[in-house]
């Protein structure tokens, strides 16, 4: 890891960045429908709020973040959601994915109070290494998630 650059995603890495995405969503099970030409729109031209990391090592791509930013009005600062992290099977249990989260708080220093993160079930490897760097489960709150086909739900009470 001794030339690896961690920086931040750019239009032009949209291709690279989808790509290292899918990779992620094959190797979880899940299904990847999003194109290189809606990710780019939604990340750099939209109103998504979303940002992504990479980590570069010789001009290899070896780890992502996306990541988007939002307001903790409990806790009087910024949080941020870590939605996808990746790292290439040659860089994992190197550090590479605590190096990454790293990276997107200290963009903002100390504004950040806590970074939020889901871990699939089917993953107690994946929830080991969360667990073992601190992450803790929210006592307070589950989290739930309205999708699509269900949106009419709220339309109708609203």
């Amino acid at each position: 890891m001794a030339d690896l650059v961690i920086r931040k995603a750019e239009e032009k890495d949209t291709s690279r960045l989808n790509a290292a995405l899918r990779e992620l969503s094959e190797y979880m099970g899940d299904d990847h429908p999003i194109t290189d030409e809606t990710l780019g729109r939604l990340m750099f031209e939209g109103h998504a709020h979303s940002e992504a990391l990479l980590a570069e090592n010789d001009g290899e791509l070896v780890g992502v973040c996306l990541y988007a930013p939002f307001i903790s009005t409990n806790l009087g600062g910024l949080a941020v959601y870590v939605s996808d992290l990746w790292v290439h099977d040659s860089m994992r249990g190197q550090g590479l994915g605590p190096k990454l989260m790293s990276a997107v708080v200290d963009q903002w220093g100390d504004q950040v109070k806590f970074i939020r993160l889901s871990v699939y079930n089917d993953n107690p490897k994946a929830r080991e290494v969360y667990i073992r760097l601190g992450f803790k489960g929210e006592p307070k709150a589950e989290f739930l998630q309205l999708y699509a086909e269900d949106f009419k739900n709220i339309r109708k009470s609203a």
